[in-house]
């Protein structure tokens, strides 16, 4: 399963848990809504995303996102 739209920003926000700041990163999406994946910085998702987003050249062609489980 995965979402496809166009990425309009990606942004740093902060969260407290357990009495500690967490940084999360929130990757906005346009589709027919407005969607915001909200992840810890330091998960292997937030890793291979900002690694396959620093490929693309063209932001303003939708794209698909999608998460599977590991091992």
């Amino acid at each position: 399963m995965g979402l496809t739209g166009y990425i309009s920003e990606l942004k740093l926000t902060t969260k407290e848990f357990r009495e500690r700041d967490n940084i999360k990163l929130d990757i906005v999406v346009r589709t027919d809504e407005i969607y915001i994946i909200k992840t810890g910085i330091e998960t292997n998702f937030v890793k291979t995303f900002i690694l396959a987003a620093s490929l693309v050249q063209d932001f303003s062609k939708s794209m698909i996102i999608a998460a599977i489980t590991g091992k």
